[in-house]
């Protein structure tokens, strides 16, 4: 099993980093009830170029797949729910019901990210 050297952090450094901590949304994307509906491939691909504009816009900071079968993906975005519910309202998958999502507050340390495998 793989440990955890926590003796380096600090009461101070965690304080200082917990004060750093902005607001979020974590977007969970579910398997919608017309998953299999006739083009559903071609919704997921729209999907995801309105993801990759998003995310090249600086509102989608974090999009990952998921392999399960009830969950599809997550996403993180730059912002509070309402605005991230308005950002989904015109994704195709979720319209056509491919997809459905469940959104939820979270806060995180800005510039934390997946490092390049």
């Amino acid at each position: 099993m793989t440990t955890v050297d926590t003796t380096a952090v600090t009461d101070e450094a965690m304080v200082a980093l917990l004060g750093t901590a902005a607001p979020y949304t974590v977007c969970v994307l579910t398997w919608g009830p017309r998953r299999d509906r006739d083009g559903w491939q071609d919704l997921i691909w729209e999907h995801g170029r309105r993801n990759i504009a998003m995310r090249a816009a600086g509102q989608l900071v974090m999009a990952l797949r998921v392999d399960d079968p009830e969950v599809a993906g997550v996403g993180v975005y730059a912002c509070e729910p309402d605005e991230a519910q308005r950002l989904l309202a015109d994704d195709p998958a979720l319209r056509a019901g491919v997809l459905s999502h469940r959104l939820h507050t979270a806060h995180g340390f800005p510039g934390d990210g997946l490092p390049v495998r």
